[in-house]
């Protein structure tokens, strides 16, 4: 008797000491839980505040920010929140309790001073536990505005009710499945019966005398029943574990790929979690895997541009499209400009399940647009000129100003040649855009040196003669042959050559030569006219392009003879060089794979 209240006795200490551990553990996880969720939503909050669209707050009306305020989620634990100007003066305060004047003042300095985000735990002079979140608002890279949030800490009671329930419940089960466990098993050996297989396997029930040979068989059925089952289940398990084996390595692969992208990707679940950053955004952010994922995005991004547009995102709604916003990353990859954008991937219910950002290099595109309006200008400069100087001349001869024949004579003159120069101009630039397009029809054939040599400069020959310029030709024994187009070669060639002439003085000499090297047909114009400046080198075979130097803008030119040599020399899988010093001279070398037909 004495036994069985010992045994009572300590069930029921038992029992509420599992009641205590119980309530206890779940007081403790339900606190740590909503002071994590405080914290977070805070962060959020404080962060959506902090925008630089809440310093217009300090110039017009506030209705707006007091009514999202008060009807925040968390509108409950808000205990104050409060916007100081640039001299940390409270121009909008937020405080249903009034609750702000009981915050010590070393906590609102610590807030106004510091430059950065700040978090700081406290208790107010009443003792209500407070958890602040202070941070600035930038403008035009000052700092406009601080804001202060002021949410309040979670007050659980130990033993309340809800803390209490759940133990009791899981205690009583308990209990009750010891009570009847104890009489089953007392029922189960006192009328045992012995079980037999029958012929197809299923478990078969005879009377047997509940002695201790019944009681082993039985048991040894039993036994072999759960061996078979635990089998079984050892069979899923692996099924399971191979099929997770062949999800991971999918998954893995499905990673490899994005890291393959030449963009940036970075995913977000919907708890704000970084989910996955591919090498390219991890290259240029300056960070690694383990800085990113599995945390929150506020937390680890160090980005302010980027972390600001997710920002964005996330408090706008969810519905809308995709939006687009310009960076740079100056840090990691100085000089070049990117292109920030988003979607939204839902899972079959509709339900956000990924949030997936682009960040995409736009440098080349930004500077083909910059390419394209310079082309344009200069076209339209080009164009401008000589068409100014016939209308002018023109209306001159129609107002009937000019009455001296000779001199009309002139002006029909200069009106001619204006208009050959816009002609020339246009088939110019028609020529080199038909080439960069690869429109223009190359008809490639076995091309003789020495006639692309003479070609060259019969052509320029008269204008040679006029400034007493001696062309001098040095050629090898046995003239090479090349595979192109020769009126497309020939026009490269005399582009060349004619800007030897035309840019030198009188008297001058230049050399034309031809050899052979390394299976590649070489041409050669050296000259010993102006040259040209070191800054204009790397320039003079873009668009339009032409030197500031005295001399060179003294002659006419339209800037585009040696883009299109240049585009010429490409399509026929040669290049040009280009050595020269000012006032000495300039060295132009083209060089063209040889042919490999023999024409007899």
């Amino acid at each position: 008797m004495k036994k069985t209240k010992f045994i009572i006795l300590l069930l029921f200490l038992l029992v509420m000491a599992g009641i205590i551990l119980i309530s206890f553990a779940q007081f403790k996880k339900e606190t740590q839980r909503d002071y994590r969720q405080i914290k977070e939503s805070g962060q959020s909050l404080i962060g959506i505040l902090s925008l630089p669209s809440t310093a217009n707050l300090l110039s017009g009306p506030s209705d707006y920010f007091f009514r999202e305020i008060s009807q925040n989620a968390l509108s409950n634990k808000i205990a104050y929140c409060i916007i100081h100007d640039a001299q940390t003066k409270p121009v909008l305060i937020f405080s249903p309790g009034n609750i702000d004047q009981q915050v010590d003042d070393t906590i609102i300095n610590r807030s106004l001073l510091e430059h950065g985000y700040i978090m700081q735990e406290f208790l107010t002079m009443d003792g209500l536990a407070l958890i602040e979140f202070a941070k600035p608002v930038f403008k035009d890279k000052n700092i406009a505005a601080v804001v202060r949030l002021g949410l309040k800490l979670p007050t659980n009671t130990f033993f309340t009710y809800e803390h209490l329930v759940l133990p009791s419940q899981i205690i009583f089960f308990i209990l009750l499945a010891l009570v009847f466990g104890y009489y089953w098993t007392i029922l189960s050996f006192k009328h045992l019966k012995t079980i037999k297989m029958t012929d197809d396997g299923t478990p078969g029930i005879r009377q047997g005398k509940g002695d201790v040979k019944d009681i082993i068989e039985n048991l040894e059925v039993y036994l072999a029943n759960m061996k078979e089952k635990t089998n079984l289940a050892e069979s899923d398990r692996q099924k399971l574990e191979s099929r997770l084996k062949i999800s991971q390595f999918e998954n893995k692969q499905f990673f490899n790929i994005f890291d393959a992208f030449d963009f940036g990707i970075l995913l977000i679940d919907s708890r704000d979690l970084v989910f996955f950053a591919n090498t390219y955004l991890l290259d240029i952010l300056g960070q690694s895997q383990e800085d990113l994922i599995n945390f929150s995005y506020y937390d680890v991004i160090e980005h302010e541009g980027l972390k600001a547009f997710i920002m964005q995102l996330i408090s706008a709604e969810r519905h809308l499209g995709s939006k687009d916003i310009n960076m740079t990353f100056e840090e990691t990859d100085p000089g070049q400009f990117y292109q920030a954008s988003s979607s939204n991937i839902v899972d079959a219910e509709g339900a956000l399940f990924i949030r997936l950002i682009r960040v995409v290099n736009v440098s080349r595109e930004k500077e083909t647009e910059k390419l394209q309006q310079d082309f344009v200008n200069h076209i339209a400069h080009e164009l401008r000129t000589p068409l100014t100087n016939i209308k002018a001349y023109n209306e001159m001869m129609m107002d009937g100003e000019i009455d001296n024949v000779e001199m009309q004579k002139e002006f029909f003159n200069t009106i001619n040649d204006e208009t050959n120069r816009l002609a020339k101009l246009i088939s110019s630039i028609l020529e080199l855009a038909e080439t960069e397009m690869g429109q223009i029809t190359v008809t490639k054939d076995m091309v003789k040196t020495d006639w692309l040599m003479e070609g060259c400069i019969e052509a320029v020959e008269a204008v040679a003669k006029e400034k007493n310029i001696t062309i001098e030709r040095q050629v090898p024994d046995n003239f090479p042959k090349i595979m192109g187009d020769k009126e497309m070669l020939k026009s490269a060639l005399i582009n060349i050559l004619g800007n030897s002439v035309k840019y030198s003085p009188e008297s001058a000499r230049i050399t034309f030569a031809i050899k052979e090297v390394d299976d590649m047909v070489v041409f050669e114009i050296n000259d010993t006219g102006f040259g040209m400046d070191e800054k204009d080198l790397p320039h003079i075979f873009e668009k339009f392009y032409r030197s500031e130097n005295e001399d060179v803008v003294e002659q006419d030119g339209s800037g585009l003879g040696l883009a299109i040599t240049a585009e010429i020399i490409k399509t026929h899988d040669g290049f040009i060089e280009v050595e020269s010093e000012l006032d000495k001279g300039s060295r132009f070398t083209i060089k063209i794979p040889m042919g490999d037909l023999i024409i007899g």
